[in-house]
């Protein structure tokens, strides 16, 4: 029973020892669950931010070719327009002969073209 009493205060620091062990274990799991977590949550905030900032870049630049498409088109018109009046004046540089001329006929019909 000697050898029995002994050896019990060893097994009790042991045990103690063993808890405290799987105490501190417990607790580091729990740091890196934690850290994980916000490791993630850093990360897809990251990747939200980036994937905002690309579709605000899409958008723009979809934009921008749709207002230089209208820009282009409109220049367009407008220099169609201006041909379109220089050769109705060529045709008829008297006003007259615009309204009542003999060319009144081809004059309407191109009136109409353009």
């Amino acid at each position: 029973t000697h050898a029995h009493q002994s050896s019990e205060p060893h097994l009790r620091r042991y045990n103690a020892l063993l808890s405290a062990s799987e105490s501190t274990l417990t607790l580091e799991r729990q740091c890196v669950k934690v850290k994980y977590e916000l490791e993630l949550e850093a990360l897809s905030k990251v990747k939200y931010k980036l994937e905002l900032e690309a579709l605000s870049k899409v958008k723009y630049k979809l934009e921008l070719e749709a207002l230089s498409k209208v820009k282009y088109k409109l220049e367009l018109e407008a220099l169609a327009n201006m041909e379109c009046k220089l050769q109705l004046e060529a045709l008829a540089p008297n006003d007259s002969l615009r309204r009542h001329g003999g060319n009144g006929v081809v004059l309407h019909a191109y009136y109409d073209l353009c």
